[in-house]
Protein backbone atom coordinates (compact mmCIF):
# COMPACT_ATOMS: atom_id res chain seq x y z
CA UNK A 1 0.00 0.00 0.00
CA UNK A 2 2.81 2.58 1.04
CA UNK A 3 4.58 1.59 -2.17
CA UNK A 4 1.29 2.33 -4.61
CA UNK A 5 0.87 5.71 -2.36
CA UNK A 6 4.56 6.31 -3.38
CA UNK A 7 4.47 5.87 -6.88
CA UNK A 8 1.28 8.13 -7.32
CA UNK A 9 3.49 10.77 -6.03
CA UNK A 10 5.99 10.66 -8.50
CA UNK A 11 3.64 10.02 -11.16
CA UNK A 12 2.31 13.14 -9.78
CA UNK A 13 5.52 14.91 -9.89
CA UNK A 14 6.00 13.93 -13.23
CA UNK A 15 2.85 15.21 -14.48
CA UNK A 16 3.75 18.37 -13.09
CA UNK A 17 7.13 18.80 -14.78
CA UNK A 18 5.62 17.66 -17.97
CA UNK A 19 3.29 20.40 -17.96
CA UNK A 20 5.45 23.09 -16.74
CA UNK A 21 7.69 22.19 -19.58
CA UNK A 22 4.59 22.35 -21.91
CA UNK A 23 4.26 25.49 -20.64
CA UNK A 24 8.02 27.32 -21.47
CA UNK A 25 8.06 25.31 -24.95
CA UNK A 26 4.73 27.30 -25.86
CA UNK A 27 6.33 30.72 -24.12
CA UNK A 28 9.26 30.29 -26.04
CA UNK A 29 7.34 29.70 -28.95
CA UNK A 30 5.28 33.19 -28.89
CA UNK A 31 8.37 35.00 -28.60
CA UNK A 32 10.13 33.27 -31.08
CA UNK A 33 7.58 34.41 -33.45
CA UNK A 34 6.90 37.27 -32.06
CA UNK A 35 10.65 38.37 -32.56
CA UNK A 36 10.51 36.64 -36.09
CA UNK A 37 7.36 38.87 -37.03
CA UNK A 38 9.87 41.90 -35.95
CA UNK A 39 12.50 40.52 -38.01
CA UNK A 40 10.66 40.46 -40.93
CA UNK A 41 8.84 43.61 -40.98
CA UNK A 42 12.13 45.49 -40.14
CA UNK A 43 13.79 43.96 -43.51
CA UNK A 44 10.66 44.88 -45.20
CA UNK A 45 10.90 48.69 -44.20
CA UNK A 46 14.67 48.25 -44.74
CA UNK A 47 13.89 46.73 -48.26
CA UNK A 48 11.30 49.51 -49.03
CA UNK A 49 13.46 52.60 -48.07
CA UNK A 50 16.21 51.53 -50.01
CA UNK A 51 13.92 51.29 -52.95
CA UNK A 52 12.70 54.17 -52.79
CA UNK A 53 16.17 55.73 -52.07
CA UNK A 54 17.40 54.37 -55.24
CA UNK A 55 14.29 54.95 -57.20
CA UNK A 56 14.49 51.54 -58.67
CA UNK A 57 12.04 50.42 -60.76
CA UNK A 58 9.03 47.90 -59.41
CA UNK A 59 9.06 46.16 -62.91
CA UNK A 60 12.95 45.48 -62.98
CA UNK A 61 12.27 43.87 -59.67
Amino acid sequence: MQCHSKEKGLSSQRRDIANSLADMATEYKKVFVQKSYAILYKSKTLFNSFIKRHKFCSSVL
